[in-house]
C-alpha cells in the first residue's frame, strides 16, 4: 500500500512539476513576441453596380498590436468547391474578370 501511494506522489509531484515549467516558459516566450491584434471592418461588402459604372467605398483597418503591417487591398474571384467550403482560387469562371 505504502508503495502505491509513493507511486501516486511521485506521478503528481512530477506532473505538477513539469506542468509548472511548461506554464513559466510559455508565458516567457509570449512576453519576448510582441502584441498582435488586426481588425477589419466591414469584413464583408457585396456590390450591384451597372456595367461601365464605377463605385467607391472605405474600410477601416484597426492595427491595435505592437507589429506594423503594410496593406494591399485587391478584388479577386473566389469560389468554394462543395459542402465543406473548400477555397477555390485557381478555377477560372465564365464573366468572372471583373477584378482584371
Amino acid at each position: 500500500m505504502r508503495t502505491q501511494r509513493r507511486i501516486h506522489y511521485r506521478f503528481w509531484t512530477g506532473l505538477l512539476a513539469a506542468l509548472s515549467v511548461g506554464i513559466i516558459f510559455s508565458s516567457a516566450a509570449m512576453a519576448e513576441s510582441p502584441a498582435e491584434g488586426i481588425t477589419l471592418s466591414p469584413v464583408d461588402k457585396h456590390y450591384t453596380i451597372d456595367a461601365g459604372s464605377s463605385t467607391q467605398d472605405t474600410l477601416t483597418i484597426l492595427n491595435d498590436g505592437q507589429t506594423a503591417y503594410d496593406f494591399v487591398v485587391y478584388g479577386a474571384p473566389y469560389w468554394v468547391k462543395d459542402t465543406q467550403y473548400t477555397p477555390d482560387f485557381a478555377t477560372q469562371q465564365p464573366n468572372a474578370d471583373a477584378y482584371k
